[in-house]
């Protein structure tokens, strides 16, 4: 039979929207964006942290990340 990508994989479109939806938000801003970011004079050395982690703990791309914050 045929298989859709998402059906196939496990996976459901509504969550296949969200990651893309969260890709979109990603590639449109850059470190400056990320607020506490703009004052932290490790910035150059972390380069805002990992994204992704920011996203699961504080549920925004935009958010610090606070394991990075800590290690500098």
């Amino acid at each position: 039979g045929k298989y859709t990508t998402w059906n196939y994989n496990g996976w459901n479109r509504k969550y296949l929207g969200k990651i893309s939806k969260i890709l979109m938000e990603y590639r449109s801003h850059t470190i400056a964006d990320i607020e506490k970011c703009n004052t932290c004079k490790n910035v150059n050395v972390c380069k805002g942290g990992c994204r992704a982690r920011a996203y699961f703990i504080n549920g925004s791309i935009l958010a610090c990340d606070p394991v990075s914050c800590k290690m500098y």
